[in-house]
């Protein structure tokens, strides 16, 4: 995963918490769970 531009190792099963304003996205071939919490907010989703 990256979060702010640093990259993290993740391992099947493992699980990351995303704090607001974190820009983050998925690197490399991987099937994820996304749980909004609160619920997703489309005018909050910002693409580069």
């Amino acid at each position: 995963m990256e979060l702010d531009g640093r990259l993290h190792p993740v391992e099947v099963g493992a699980s990351v918490l995303i704090k607001p304003g974190c820009r983050h996205r998925a690197v490399g071939k991987m099937k994820i769970l996304n749980i909004p919490i609160p619920a997703f907010d489309p005018h909050d989703e910002w693409l580069d």
